[in-house]
């Protein structure tokens, strides 16, 4: 501020006509101003550095008033985005001159054209030490304090960070406040950049917490307070003494402001910014124990929210308050309804209640200045998280809807987030509407949010499992492409996993995909509960299973590329379950075999492949088991990665799991209800035959189970390593990876070594197994190499893997189980020159488990790969775990 006090002094000299100070400065500003283009500015200006450059040579020859001229001409430079490579020597020699008006130039252009990284700093930290120190010129001390302030170098704060520590606390500076409160301020700022630096005392706290009971200079307190609450927001212990301090300041501000010194009130409030910073402060801190310091506590809320109500309004006693006087009052009070906010249970719910009555009048006045609603849209938001206020902002849902039409994007972001947060079961059906009739008229800046909270709440709050699906088919219609992918997969996921609404979901979605104008996601979601569930309405009159075909055909030539293999993959459990359309749908699969895409081009092959496999066709299009519960809805953690963390540690209060418990609601209906017990989808005999009698009844001999294994899995013959690892699911590839994430997406959904299963590489990273290798000597038997830890802990979340490698050899597993019984592949890959001519494994007797191995791997030669087939299954608890050797 002296730096621009002084800058200010100096343009009224050069105005001034009977001063002549600077008028060549005043000219050449004239003149800058005065050039129509960038081209003759420039011009211009490199004229006047080649012209200073020549002075400056000459420095000698300069006289004191040509310095600072030349000097102030090349900050002025420097303001207009030019860069300056000279006379960062000249503006420093001025710092070390006697008189003020030079050193107040010299200090102006150390503020502006170095930085904290410059090597010209180290030539003058003697001389601001010195002017700090030793300087009994007021104005010089406050110039070199903020200039360590504005440059905040480590070598600066290293050097001098003790000097201002002493000067601040110092007794002979008691009568220069104005250097204290510099002082303080310029602490702060080397104490944010370099804390490790700063040595915070008990004696430099003693001393701070002294000059907090100063009752004469208020803006000594209210720098100090500054001062502590930067140091306390990071380490708050050591200044847990200055609570009864601040609790006592803010009683005298608030309780009684009648000694306060006029010249600290404004508008009317004493220091209405020092209540605001005592507020904040106390915010650090947990509830005091102390009953009388706590009963103040509670006096001052009380009274400032009851101030609020009488001088918030419009008029104050017959005349129109000034908007200086109101901002002030929603200052305070809203830092007041923080600070109940964050000592909760402590504070009397009437005294929240007023609050909340205070700031509803906020949201419903037709207040010109857009901050004031959103300071109570989002007071309302943080109130909605204290347990039992829910019902007192009930009251507030109209306000909060029309809330969600206004002009200001922010203000309606802050309108859905309390419309979230107020949803209840007594409420839900009547927010969730309103939500998904703003989709219509609502913009595009909310709409990805606004689809994503309703569907939350659709989902928390659905006690009628109809509502729910009518609820997010709705709003897919209306979002269409703003529906994420996650919100899709989780409306499959809860439709797949409750019996109860699959077969209405699947009627739902035949009347949405007969609209004139069907968006992608709905053909997305449609096509996969089609594929899924259309069996259950394929016999009603109208869902005939040719009409199915015909609306996902529909989608198929207006879809994009995502959706077209979901549907491709529906088209193929079609061909499965209903004899009528199986040719139209080869025909149709027949037409994608010379695609462009790559994708569509191998899922239509392979279900035209498929359909002939008489054997595995039924196990393979088999209705989709249930999906594993997730640990975390992922909805409901984009709402937390998307909350914007608040700016004081003091309001993110309690445990946050809790918080967005209280957030989301209470009751989660839909996950009280159990999930349906997987149920297959019918079958016809001409397209599969019935499986054999030892699997229906889920205990014959192992073996049976491999007869309609796909030959994959099953073939001991050793192939070419490096086209057949394929076999092992390589080659995942952004495609797909796509399609493991699309529902219904996978070629096959319940196929068990198949190749397109979505698995690790088992050979991911290595090198050119027909080259770099060389031929390394025969490998030892393997069963003398234990596995790998990091190796075997792969398999707690996977079914495949790698078991052993070396550079000879690789061995790796692919597996699939459905209850008690699995199936197991494991896979030999020789990477040496040499023939594999003997290659045995051995399975232990291992109690609990009955293992039988398939047709027996012989050998494998060089540069192939070989898979041994086995089947397990478990018959009681395991005490051991299962080994298996595999001798070469």
């Amino acid at each position: 501020r002296n730096h621009l006090r002084c800058l200010r002094h100096d343009r009224t000299a050069m105005n001034n006509p009977n001063k002549s100070a600077f008028r060549g400065l005043s000219n050449f500003i004239a003149e800058i101003r005065e050039c129509k283009t960038p081209e003759n500015e420039k011009r211009r200006i490199d004229k006047e550095l080649g012209n200073i450059r020549k002075k400056f040579k000459e420095a000698g020859k300069l006289s004191d008033y040509d310095k600072k001229k030349y000097v102030w001409k090349i900050m002025y430079i420097h303001m207009l985005g030019y860069d300056i490579d000279f006379g960062h020597m000249e503006a420093l020699n001025l710092i070390t001159c006697e008189k003020f008006s030079e050193k107040q130039v010299g200090y102006m252009a150390c503020s502006l054209l170095l930085n904290e990284t410059s090597e010209f700093l180290r030539l003058v930290i003697n001389s601001v030490r010195k002017d700090i120190v030793e300087n009994k010129n007021e104005l010089i001390q406050s110039l070199a304090l903020s200039t360590v302030a504005n440059i905040g170098s480590k070598e600066f704060a290293e050097s001098m960070a003790n000097d201002v520590q002493r000067l601040l606390i110092s007794p002979k500076s008691a009568r220069q406040p104005g250097i204290k409160k510099k002082a303080a301020l310029c602490l702060l700022k080397m104490y944010r950049r370099h804390s490790d630096i700063i040595d915070i005392s008990p004696e430099f706290i003693s001393s701070v917490l002294k000059m907090l009971e100063t009752k004469k200079h208020m803006g000594v307190v209210n720098c100090m307070l500054t001062l502590i609450s930067g140091i306390a927001q990071r380490t708050p212990d050591p200044w847990v003494e200055a609570v009864p301090l601040v609790v006592h300041l803010l009683g005298r501000l608030v309780l009684d402001p009648h000694d306060i010194p006029a010249e600290y009130r404004y508008a009317g409030f004493p220091c209405p910014w020092l209540q605001v910073k005592a507020l904040r402060f106390l915010q650090f801190f947990p509830h005091p124990d102390d009953p009388k310091l706590a009963g103040k506590i509670r006096d001052i809320l009380n009274r400032i929210i009851t101030q609020s109500e009488t001088s918030g309004g419009n008029r104050v006693r017959g005349r129109r308050t000034s908007v200086s006087r109101i901002n002030i009052t929603h200052a305070i009070l809203f830092e007041a309804i923080h600070l109940c906010l964050h000592y909760d249970a402590h504070i009397d719910r009437d005294i929240l209640i007023a609050a909340v009555n205070h700031v509803g009048k906020f949201m419903s006045a037709k207040d010109p200045i857009a901050n004031v609603r959103y300071l109570a849209l989002d007071t309302m938001c943080r109130l909605s998280a204290v347990e039992g206020m829910k019902e007192s902002l009930q009251q507030y849902l109209a306000q909060t809807t029309r809330a969600l039409r206004d002009r200001d994007v922010s203000i309606r972001r802050r309108a859905l987030d309390l419309m979230y947060n107020m949803c209840d079961e007594s409420n839900s059906r009547a927010i969730v509407g309103e939500m998904v009739n703003y989709l219509q008229s609502g913009d595009f800046d909310i709409r990805e949010e606004l689809v994503l909270r309703a569907a939350i709440l659709a989902e928390n709050f659905a006690t009628d499992l109809k509502w729910y699906v009518d609820t997010v088919l709705e709003l897919i219609a209306q979002a269409g492409d703003a529906v994420s992918d996650d919100v899709s997969s989780r409306v499959v996921r809860i439709i797949t996993n409750r019996e109860g609404m699959q077969a209405y979901a699947a009627e739902k979605i035949f009347y949405e995909l007969k609209s004139p104008t069907v968006n992608e996601t709905m053909f997305k979601v449609g096509s996969y509960i089609l594929g899924e569930f259309g069996h259950l309405v394929a016999d009603k009159p109208g869902f005939s299973p040719a009409e199915q075909f015909e609306l996902l055909m529909n989608g198929l030539q207006s879809s994009g590329l995502r959706v077209k293999a979901i549907i491709l993959s529906s088209l193929a459990k079609f061909a499965n379950l209903y004899p009528e359309v199986k040719d139209r749908v080869l025909q149709t699969l027949r037409s994608y075999n010379a695609s462009i895409d790559a994708e569509l081009q191998q899922r239509a092959v392979e279900y035209e492949h498929l359909s002939s496999l008489n054997n595995v066709t039924a196990t393979v299009l088999d209705q989709m088991p249930n999906f594993p519960e997730e640990r975390e809805n992922r909805l409901l953690k984009h709402i937390k990665e998307s909350s914007g963390e608040d700016e004081f540690a003091s309001w993110d209060n309690g445990d946050e799991d809790a918080d967005e418990g209280e957030r989301s609601g209470q009751t989660v209906s839909l996950d009280k209800v159990p999930d349906a017990p997987h149920r297959a989808a019918p079958t016809h005999t001409a397209a599969a035959p019935a499986p054999a009698p030892a699997q229906q009844a889920n205990a014959g001999s192992l073996l049976d189970l491999m007869d309609d294994a796909p030959p994959a899995a099953a073939a001991s013959q050793p192939s070419d390593i490096a086209s057949d690892l394929a076999a092992l699911g390589i080659g995942g590839g952004a495609a797909q990876q796509e399609q493991a994430e699309a529902p219904g997406a996978g070629p096959a959904t319940n196929a068990s070594l198949i190749d397109d299963l979505d698995h690790n590489d088992l050979y991911n990273n290595q090198k050119d197994l027909h080259g770099h290798l060389g031929a390394p000597a025969r490998p030892r038997a393997a069963s003398s190499v234990q596995t790998n830890d990091r190796w075997l802990r792969s398999f707690a979340t996977a079914f495949n893997g790698v078991l052993f490698e070396s550079e000879a050899v690789q061995i790796g597993c692919k597996s699939e189980f459905r209850g008690r019984q699995g199936r197991m592949a494991i896979y030999v890959g020789n990477k040496t020159d040499t023939f594999f001519s003997s290659v045995k494994v051995h399975l232990p007797d291992t109690p609990g488990v009955r293992t039988q191995l398939g047709q027996p791997l012989l050998s494998v030669g060089a540069k192939q790969q070989g898979a041994q087939s086995l089947m397990v299954e478990a018959t009681g608890s395991l005490s051991n775990v299962p080994t298996m050797s595999i001798v070469i």
